[in-house]
């Protein structure tokens, strides 16, 4: 699924997760969870998090800094107004 992504030609993404590892790594993670009744689970997200942002590269073939110039253009009013009305910060 990541493989696909691509932001405009200029940010795309790749995958390395082995699916036995990752299976692996759920699996033993529920294991400890359980076992320590929960007082682990923490420690779980973050070994599992680890991993999946080892596996993940992201690679950049162009000017981004154009690309984040042209998205900041291209932004709605609608919805920096709503944003505002509802106190939620967003930003690139």
């Amino acid at each position: 699924m990541v493989k696909a992504l691509s932001l405009d030609e200029i940010v795309s993404f790749d995958s390395t997760i082995s699916p036995i590892k990752f299976i692996w790594i759920a699996l033993s993670n529920w294991v400890v969870t359980i076992f320590s009744l929960g007082l682990l689970m923490p420690w779980a997200k973050i070994r599992m998090y680890r991993y999946l942002s080892d596996c993940t590269l992201i690679k950049l073939n162009g000017n981004f800094e154009q690309f984040i110039d042209e998205a900041k253009a291209s932004q709605f009013s609608f919805g920096e107004a709503v944003a505002d009305f509802e106190g939620i910060e967003v930003s690139i």
